[in-house]
């Protein structure tokens, strides 16, 4: 409405994410924002206060780590704050930061740094986690003879042929494009060898692609042996995952091209196959000497939300019944690695006051997780883009039969500088807003803003049982509490993310603890708009976004809104 004072009040009591009060705050209002999932708040302070607060310019001196790394690329001009140009130097014994040269790190001028300390500090230490990382798991992930890096690791989940006189180990895939262009095509040939009892593969290209790779060994939910034909449904899959024997196969390797264009493909190795077995030795020898507890080990619900939504229960048909067993194990040596390392940062941050260096662990944690979606055994490749699509390709997770490992260290798709740099952007566009938020984690049913003080609410509700909203996020939070547990105790103190307050229905089959009926949304989408009518101005607005496929969500939500 038109407002004559000079910030009219917004609120969002169900902001997630905080687009809706980020426009907001673009617009020049004060914005409010208020979720109750602890990863949506600390995406909430990411978005809508920490880059306000912390990234406007000449804010803050130059801490001394900056001056030396300037030092130490002896007085170069830098490629800009947030350019992509790593700017690493070549000079040996130059200063060092905890053993490390600063020449191994982009140079970061003390000008850029003043332009906006929040990137320059979250990008400083975002390449110091990487390149820690890099000296203690790099080894696991070495170039190829010719040079080229390894970009991405292609698997395939397998199992035994139930056929007896067959009994061939099976790779499950989908399909085998590698690259699939209008310039360029390459796919993975299945070769299977009776002698060994399992598959090879080949790469083809162009011409001698003479096999449809848009058909793999799974069809609908079946497996068929590329042996002897014999054809595995379902349950015979998921009772083999079941027991322990869903074994993994690996593929192919993604490189980037030693010319510095393009990918190059090449069929897996022993020695592929050899590297990930070392990895996953030392893995083991990590839960040894610092516990168990480092990889994810909190439980996913086997029941499914309800009729609209699955959740995370596919995978829990398949034995997958904990958060970690969501990756291989040398992706869970890479994520426990840079985990450590930026925990490690806390400490080095040195005099900075305790909000800003909050701030920056925030960020540092926000790339983490990031690189944690495009670092799981759910994760795909894009065959026309070529690059890592991550975990969540929709608000489910469904069952996958092959899957693409990313390098962490390699500084292409879907590495943890890739994710590092999208954190970086959304600082810079960010903090051109100067006024945070007022963002608070709490419930929708009780605001505590006071009566008749709001001039619009604008919100996105939860849309009843479509989406199982803190089931997903504990994905990202299982990590979050691992790498930012310390940093924000009371965000994280739970096993996993709070449901008992979650507005949303929640009535699956199965046993759960919480069964939430469209009644109890119902009721408690009526608090939450008698509060938001409380709160508001008589000559304020409401609007509300909904979407739902059923009669029976809309009948609960506009029920909601009358009572109110």
């Amino acid at each position: 409405p038109d407002s004559k004072e000079a910030m009219p009040k917004v609120l969002d009591p169900f902001a997630g994410g905080g687009a809706i009060p980020l426009e907001a705050m673009r617009l020049g209002c004060e914005a409010h924002a208020i979720d109750l999932n602890p990863v949506a708040h600390l995406i909430e302070l990411c978005t809508l206060v920490y880059p306000q607060k912390y990234g406007q310019p000449n804010s803050r001196p130059t801490p001394d780590y900056i001056k030396k790394l300037q030092a130490a690329h002896e007085g170069k001009d830098g490629d800009g704050l947030f350019s992509k140009k790593d700017g690493k130097g070549k000079a040996s014994g130059a200063a060092e930061i905890d053993g490390m040269a600063l020449t191994r790190l982009p140079l970061i001028t003390e000008a850029e740094y003043q332009k906006n300390p929040l990137a320059a500090d979250v990008k400083f230490w975002g390449h110091w986690v990487l390149e820690k990382a890099r000296d203690e798991i790099g080894q696991f992930y070495p170039p190829d003879p010719d040079g080229s890096i390894p970009v991405a690791y292609l698997w395939a989940r397998t199992v035994k042929c139930p056929n007896p006189a067959c009994g061939a180990t099976i790779p499950l895939i989908q399909q085998s494009w590698l690259c699939k262009k209008a310039s360029r095509s390459v796919a993975t040939r299945i070769v299977p060898d009776i002698s060994a009892k399992r598959c090879r593969f080949e790469v083809a290209e162009g011409m001698s692609i003479n096999f449809d790779p848009d058909s793999g060994t799974m069809q609908r939910g079946k497996v068929a042996c590329p042996l002897c034909d014999q054809v595995a449904d379902g349950e015979y899959l998921r009772h083999e995952a079941k027991s322990g024997r869903m074994g993994r196969q690996m593929m192919a390797v993604v490189s980037a091209n030693t010319s510095g264009s393009g990918k190059c493909y090449r069929v897996a190795t022993d020695n592929d196959e050899a590297l990930h077995h070392e990895a996953e030795q030392e893995l083991l020898q990590q839960t040894q000497q610092l516990g168990a507890d480092i990889v994810p080990h909190e439980p996913i619900t086997p029941a499914r939300p309800s009729p609209n939504s699955r959740g995370l229960s596919a995978v829990s048909r398949y034995g997958l019944d904990t958060f970690g067993g969501l990756f291989n194990q040398r992706q869970l040596l890479a994520l426990t690695t840079l985990g450590s390392n930026v925990r490690r940062v806390r400490g080095r941050l040195g005099n900075a006051d305790e909000g800003y260096a909050t701030g920056v662990m925030a960020f540092l944690g926000a790339s983490f997780d990031w690189f944690a979606d495009k670092s799981s055994a759910f994760t795909r490749w894009h065959n026309s883009g070529e690059k890592i699509s991550g975990t969540f390709a929709r608000q489910a997770l469904p069952m996958l039969w092959d899957y693409a490992e990313v390098n962490p260290t390699s500084e292409g798709s879907g590495d943890f500088l890739s994710g590092l740099d999208w954190i970086l952007r959304v600082i810079q566009h960010t903090s051109t807003v100067t006024t945070p938020c007022v963002v608070q984690r709490s419930s929708a049913t009780g605001l505590a803003d006071a009566d008749s003080s709001i001039h619009a609410v604008v919100t996105d509700p939860p849309y009843y049982d479509a989406v199982p909203y803190s089931d997903l996020s504990d994905f990202f939070y299982v990590w979050l509490k691992r790498t930012l547990g310390d940093v924000y105790p009371d965000l994280f103190r739970t096993p996993l993310t709070p449901k008992t307050q979650e507005l949303i229905a929640y009535y699956g089959s199965g046993e759960r603890k919480i069964q939430k009926t469209p009644k109890w949304y119902e009721d408690g989408m009526g608090k939450a708009f008698s509060e938001i009518h409380r709160t508001l101005r008589d000559d304020g607005v409401c609007c509300v976004m909904f979407a739902h496929k059923t009669t029976t969500a809309w009948e609960s939500a506009i029920a909601a809104l009358v009572r109110s």
